[in-house]
């Protein structure tokens, strides 16, 4: 089993709590939200950088993904999963809620996305979905 937490960070801990993966997020003190194509842009080639150097430390190790912290418990909301109880977030999933930020970045109006209006909402879904999709990772259960 692998332990996700993200806070100021994205942090990957195996089952018996030894960290396997750290990434910063690139979250600006200031700034707008939605963010522009281009700070998305760029926000996801620092994750892809950081990630990449330590994608490493998760081959061969046991999944799935779990997590209890709150800010993963906050894409439960956006992606349509009940607030009570264990819940699965596919990698399908993930990507369509990320694909809802690149609309918004793109222009589209944010009351018809249903997506928080937060820049660090913004970062954790960014680093989640590169988490995911390059360590080949289906999803990650959320825990109350």
């Amino acid at each position: 089993m692998l332990s996700l937490t993200l806070d100021q960070a994205l942090a990957v801990h195996d089952a018996q709590g030894q960290l396997l993966l750290r990434l910063p997020l690139p979250v600006p003190a200031q700034g707008r939200f939605p963010p522009t194509p281009a700070q998305l842009e760029q926000a996801i080639a620092h994750i892809e950088d950081a990630l990449m150097r330590q994608l490493p430390a998760l081959a061969g190790r046991p999944g799935p993904l779990h997590s209890h912290s709150a800010a993963s418990n906050a894409l439960r909301e956006p992606a349509g999963l009940p607030f009570d109880g264990v819940q699965w977030l596919s990698r399908q999933s993930l990507e369509a809620l990320f694909n809802r930020l690149a609309d918004a970045a793109n222009g589209a109006p944010l009351r018809q996305l249903g997506l928080p209006e937060d820049r660090l909402f913004a970062a954790h879904l960014t680093a989640l979905r590169e988490l995911l999709h390059h360590a080949d990772l289906d999803g990650v259960w959320l825990h109350p």
